[in-house]
């Protein structure tokens, strides 16, 4: 199955943007608006990141889903290093949370499909 509605170029310039912009929101000092909370926050971020990544590479899901979870854990990492920012093995969870219901949602969409 393949993405739909958009070109792979397009998915890929997509997700490109999603990732600095999410590394940008991850060291910045700033305190945001987080409806529903941080971890509702996260989920959400990784659950893009899921779909966009889907559309943007011809790789397995497995691949793909290695690459995100490896992102969101680098991210904390990162954080870890920066004074005003905290680094929280659950926000990575939620990272994983949100990539397992993107993933979910495709793999019933291709079964679906057939």
């Amino acid at each position: 199955m393949q993405a739909v509605l958009l070109s792979p170029r397009t998915y890929q310039l997509l997700l490109a943007l999603a990732v600095v912009t999410t590394a940008l929101f991850a060291i910045t000092k700033g305190s945001y608006p987080q409806p529903g909370g941080d971890k509702t926050v996260h989920a959400t971020t990784f659950f893009v990141l899921s779909l966009l990544s889907f559309g943007a590479w011809r790789r397995s899901y497995w691949q793909q889903w290695l690459g995100l979870a490896a992102y969101g854990g680098l991210i904390e990492l990162v954080q870890w290093y920066i004074p005003y920012r905290d680094a929280n093995i659950f926000d990575w969870c939620a990272d994983l949370v949100g990539m397992a219901i993107a993933y979910t949602l495709i793999f019933a969409a291709k079964r679906w499909a057939k």
